[in-house]
């Protein structure tokens, strides 16, 4: 594992078990709004298919054109297509939390992780801790 990638997981938090805290909330939080993203497009969908379903019976009715039929058709393709992307991206990003959790909760087990703020000294004062003038 790089430092690199290390200090991107831990950030500027010392307090490791609040970052995995954190962490833990916002892998909740995306699936919150996995939940949400699924409900709206339910509502979403339900809506369109009425709508086909409309079409299809003025279409039989003659009141209607096939046009209207094939956007309604492609409004639903479109729906579906953005919920999938939606929800594809969101589940990346959870992955991504994950690892990220996984990490911290290694670092947190071997102990390998910046536990205190550092005392800022000058030169000077190092020195003169140490024995050299």
């Amino acid at each position: 594992m790089k430092d690199k990638n290390i200090k991107k997981i831990i950030g500027k938090d010392k307090n490791i078990d609040q970052k995995i805290e954190n962490t833990e909330d916002e892998i909740q939080d995306l699936h919150d709004e996995v939940i949400k993203k699924r409900e709206s497009f339910l509502e979403d969908y339900s809506e369109g298919l009425k709508k086909k379903e409309t079409i299809k019976k003025e279409l039989h009715q003659d009141n209607a054109t096939g046009v209207k039929l094939d956007e309604a058709k492609d409004n639903l393709q479109q729906m579906r297509k953005g919920a999938i992307e939606k929800v594809e991206k969101i589940a990346e990003q959870t992955k991504e939390k994950k690892r990220g959790l996984k990490i911290l909760k290694e670092l947190k087990e071997n102990g390998n992780y910046i536990k205190k703020d550092p005392i800022l000294r000058m030169d000077q004062q190092i020195k003169k801790d140490i024995g050299c003038n």
